[in-house]
């Protein structure tokens, strides 16, 4: 019996090991599928895996920026602060 793994090009998708997010750039023969992603220099990396070595990663919450406008929900902090901490600490 054949399991057949299917991803599309734009996929994200990450190791069953674990590591970085991967997005699907080819589809390859024989179930290989090729990826990209950054490292951690912001360098693009590509490399070909066995589609049986990869899952979909469901999460895309990662993607969604939220609106962010100055002085919401922000505590602002102050030189002051960081001086009564090191009076404190010496």
């Amino acid at each position: 019996m054949e399991n057949k793994i299917e991803f599309e090009v734009g996929e994200t998708v990450r190791l069953n090991s674990g590591g970085p997010l991967l997005t699907v750039s080819k589809l390859l023969e024989n179930e290989q599928v090729e990826c990209v992603w950054f490292n951690d220099l912001d360098d693009v990396c590509t490399h070909v895996f066995d589609a049986a070595l990869l899952f979909p990663d469901d999460d895309q919450e990662w993607f969604e920026v939220e609106d962010y406008e100055e002085g919401d929900d922000d505590e602002e902090f102050e030189d002051e602060d960081l001086e009564e901490e090191e009076e404190e600490k010496g």
